[in-house]
């Protein structure tokens, strides 16, 4: 199924935006006019709601943060890898290999949520011994820079970004920032020859005038945490799921209903969510957040699916194709990307 519209009408592909109300999906993920954000921590609160999804490497900035902050900056992202609050890499593993970044799909995670989000290999992909070298000492001496790497391993600086690429691409090691995941997935460029004459370079010389300098940031090996429990995970996933939709049902969920169902049973009675029959055009029982049903205009009706109201009529359903305004209308964003009252000074709630 297609999210097209989540994702601001890009060539994305995710589970399920066609059903969904356009107008309260552009609201909930910011795309609206009225509703986008400003700065990092707009940009974090993008993210949080794309977690765990691999998407084209070159849309993150182009086409999905682009369309939902203001002034998008990819200094912005850079510095929320930086600071430890995100982590880039790969959750639907594409294995060893050359693939470059212009075909690549990547994804990013809190890095609490980094564990929980990364499915295990059971059989982890082959990699050559040079980039199982560069692999071992990532592992045995830590976070680590690509000209560290470079010169312990005695790889040229294309040689490495090679390596890392393939590694990232494995999803054996990330990096701290975006610039360095473009960077080590660019095409590698031809090799510059020393001007003639010149000796090679030794252990105290200057190098001169450089080509470019390197990107921020260090690479790191991405270790396996322990495990959550089925239930644990289900409700992990549910919640993350409840975030970006708003409302979920069968429909909008690509596998592990069952599971899912369990846990959003388990919310409900707990409070957190509520059941009943909101949006026309998704079959069966469906749980929502009561703040998403009150930008879509559903009344939160709790009880099973095709719940009838005290007269003995049937609940009535938001038309999943019909356009409602904006719920939130003349609401700016302040500069922490929060929404302020209409009328309201800076700071103030």
């Amino acid at each position: 199924m297609d999210l097209d519209l989540v994702f601001l009408g890009t060539s994305a592909s995710m589970p399920s935006a066609r059903r969904a109300p356009a107008a309260f999906l552009l609201r909930r993920h910011h795309v609206h006019p009225e509703h986008r954000l400003v700065g990092p921590p707009g940009v974090l609160a993008s993210l949080e709601l794309l977690q765990g999804e691999d998407l084209p490497v070159r849309l993150w900035e182009q086409e999905i943060l682009g369309a939902r902050v203001d002034g998008f900056e990819r200094a912005w992202l850079d510095r929320l890898g930086l600071s430890g609050e995100i982590v880039w890499t790969t959750f639907a593993r594409a294995g060893a290999g050359p693939g470059r970044a212009a075909t690549a799909r990547i994804g990013v995670a809190l890095r609490e949520n980094l564990g929980w989000l990364r499915e295990r290999e059971a059989t982890p992909p082959e990699i050559e011994t040079r980039t199982k070298n560069v692999l071992l000492h990532l592992q045995l001496r830590g976070a680590s820079f690509a000209q560290e790497l470079g010169r312990v391993t005695g790889l040229t600086a294309d040689e490495t970004h090679a390596a890392l690429w393939e590694l990232f691409r494995a999803g054996f090691v990330a990096h701290d920032t975006y610039s360095a995941v473009i960077a080590a997935g660019t095409t590698v460029r031809p090799p510059v020859a020393p001007p003639a004459g010149r000796r090679k370079w030794r252990r105290g010389q200057v190098h001169g005038p450089r080509r470019e300098l390197p990107v921020v940031g260090r690479w790191s090996a991405l270790a396996d945490e322990e495990a959550l429990s089925p239930e644990e995970h289900a409700e992990a996933r549910a919640h993350l799921l409840l975030a970006r939709y708003g409302i979920l049902a069968r429909e909008l969920v690509e596998r592990g209903w069952s599971a899912l169902r369990h846990a959003l049973l388990r919310m409900e009675y707990g409070g957190e969510v509520v059941r009943g029959y909101f949006v026309e055009g998704l079959s069966g029982e469906q749980y929502a957040l009561e703040d998403a049903l009150e930008d879509l205009g559903a009344a939160p009706r709790r009880g099973a699916a095709h719940a009838r109201s005290a007269k003995g009529e049937r609940c009535r359903p938001i038309d999943l194709h019909r356009r409602r305004p904006a719920a939130r209308s003349g609401r700016p964003a302040d500069h922490q990307g929060h929404y302020r009252r209409a009328g309201a000074r800076a700071g103030e709630a």
